[in-house]
């Protein structure tokens, strides 16, 4: 039992590293609001990202397709200031669920 154990430490201790050795491939897409921040991106069942542009007053909640490169949608979140965070899909009410630092638990019904 301790040889197992310790083997999987081994591995666990080695795989990261050997990991590091292979190029990560990053693209950017700029938004184009000043004076804002992006955040917690949530990725809807038909693979469309939606996230916060936060710090704005008011804050938008924004669709970006992959597929297409493009910002789809760009909707105004009413009476939420300061930040929106933690955002997550609810495939079952095709939503996404999020909360807010003016105190507020809010969900969103993506389009069709």
């Amino acid at each position: 039992m301790q040889r197992i154990l310790l083997s999987l430490l081994l591995l666990c201790a080695i795989a990261p590293a050997g990991a590091q050795n292979k190029p990560i491939e990053i693209e950017q897409w700029q938004v184009s609001w000043s004076n804002t921040q992006p955040r917690d991106p949530a990725l809807a069942n038909d693979g469309r990202i939606w996230f916060v542009q936060t710090y704005a007053e008011p804050n938008h909640f924004v669709g970006f397709d992959p597929k297409s490169e493009k910002f789809f949608s760009s909707t105004a979140i009413p009476g939420v200031t300061g930040s929106v965070r933690h955002m997550v899909y609810d495939a079952k009410r095709k939503s996404i669920w999020f909360a807010t630092d003016s105190n507020y638990l809010m969900r969103a019904r993506l389009p069709n």
